[in-house]
This record gives structure tokens, C-alpha cells and sequence, in this order.
């Protein structure tokens, strides 16, 4: 049984590596800046052959808040969230995004100063910097707005999503991000559809 294992085993790698080198002969690494290695499953073909990338996130985000303002009793409320993304590739590994994203509900926090604030639907747009660096890896960072028709309030995010390419330069990726706000803060975590487009030479 063991050596049948063992067989198998060594027959799927050798398969797998002489299609790994057909992928490469087909689609060479053009770019000096693209990662030279890349772990097998991942990208074969490096972000730089395409400038764009458009996303759409569907989640939920996490919001301490107040359930019952007579007594204050806090809690965690589970906000479903959509988001539309735009990322620009200025470098293979390096772009700049504008994240936006809506949360489709309405409920009562506790400030920072001890006081109600209640949101209503509120919109966050959020200018921010790319890094991939892992393949298919990436963090963000960047400060936007907050827009509630109670108040609106500045916002500082920082998040990381990983890829996993599907075909035709489609993806779905895992995505995580915290912001900071001026009264309170929240942790968004949602799967996001993407396509890259406005391929480079």
C-alpha cells in the first residue's frame, strides 16, 4: 500500500513540474520587475501586464454598539457591507486604490467621549496605497471619509487581502480590513470579486 502511495505520489510531481515548465516557455516573465519566483498554485503571469483592477466586496462589519441607549448595554453588531473597489498598478507590486463601500444598516455606538452617535447606512470612501508583498498578497493603507447625514468622520484603514485567480484574469480574494475613526472603530471581513484588465506590454 505504502509503495503504491509512494508511486502516485512521485508520478504527480513529475507531471506537475513538466507542466509548471510548459507554462513558463509559454507565458515568460517579460518585466524585470515582476517576482522572479513564484510559489506553484499562484499567478503564472505577473500584475504588470495589467494596469487595472476593478472589485466588488460583499461582507459583514463588525461595530461595538450600544443595544439598549437606557443602559447603555454594549454589544457586537454584524453589518452586511458592500463595496466597490478601483485599484490603479503604477509598478508590478505597487498601485493605488480608491476602496468604498456601504454598510446596509443602521445602529447606536457609545463615542470615545461617552456619548450616543447613531449611524445611519454610512458611506466610507478611502483613498490607499497597494503593496503585494507576496504573490497574490497584498496590504493597503490609506485615509478617507466616513459620510452619515448625522456626522461624517475621518477614517484610517489598514487591511491585507489574499487572491486566488480563477481564469480570464478574474480572482476572488479574502480581505480583512480595521479602520480607525475619530469615535470608534470597526473590522470589516468580506470576499471580493475582481478583474484585471488593460494589459501592458
Amino acid at each position: 500500500m505504502f509503495r503504491f502511495l509512494f508511486l502516485i505520489m512521485l508520478l504527480t510531481t513529475i507531471n506537475y513540474n513538466t507542466l509548471g515548465q510548459e507554462e513558463q516557455k509559454k507565458e515568460p516573465n517579460k518585466n524585470k520587475d515582476c517576482l522572479e519566483e513564484q510559489p506553484r498554485g499562484l499567478f503564472v503571469k505577473c500584475h504588470s501586464y495589467h494596469r487595472h483592477r476593478a472589485a466588488i466586496l460583499v461582507g459583514y462589519t463588525l461595530v461595538p454598539t450600544i443595544r439598549e441607549a437606557d443602559n447603555d448595554e454594549q454589544g457586537l453588531t454584524f453589518s452586511a457591507t458592500f463595496g466597490f473597489d478601483y485599484e490603479y498598478w503604477i509598478r508590478p507590486r505597487f498601485g493605488i486604490a480608491l476602496l468604498n463601500d456601504i454598510e446596509l444598516n443602521s445602529y447606536t455606538i457609545l463615542t470615545n467621549q461617552g456619548n450616543l452617535l447613531e449611524r445611519y447606512f454610512n458611506l466610507v470612501s478611502t483613498p490607499a496605497v497597494v503593496y503585494e508583498f507576496y504573490p497574490n498578497w497584498s496590504l493597503f493603507v490609506g485615509g478617507g471619509i466616513e459620510f452619515d447625514e448625522v456626522e461624517n468622520l475621518p477614517v484610517i484603514r489598514l487591511g491585507t487581502e489574499f487572491e486566488v485567480p480563477i481564469r480570464n484574469e478574474w480572482d476572488v480574494a479574502f480581505s480583512m480590513y480595521y479602520d480607525y475613526k475619530k469615535e470608534y472603530s470597526s473590522i470589516t471581513l468580506g470576499i471580493v470579486f475582481g478583474k484585471r484588465f488593460g494589459y501592458i506590454e
